[in-house]
């Protein structure tokens, strides 16, 4: 990269000035892509807060409607096991 730097610089321009434009090129990309990861951060946390709100509803649809063997929610589970089990107990 500074080869390419050096063949494409004029003479009068110092190495400290591409040193300067290429650290801020550096800071302006790390800069955007933290950017992206804290957004995908927080739409997954909105995306698993509405999962474990529907499954909390659903849970309490279940046992509301059905008979006692429907396992109340527990929070300290992945929502796959919780649905699974759901699913189980109104199945059988």
């Amino acid at each position: 990269m500074g080869l390419i730097y050096w063949w494409l610089m004029p003479s009068q321009s110092s190495w400290s000035m591409a040193f300067w434009l290429l650290l801020a090129l550096l800071l302006g990309g790390g800069l955007n892509v933290a950017v992206f990861l804290m957004l995908l951060k927080q739409r997954l946390r909105c995306c698993e807060h509405d999962i474990e709100t529907r499954l909390a509803n659903l849970a309490d649809c279940l046992v509301r409607h059905a008979d006692s063997t429907v396992v109340p929610h527990d929070t300290s589970r992945s929502p796959v096991t919780r649905l699974d089990d759901m699913v189980a107990a109104v199945e059988g």
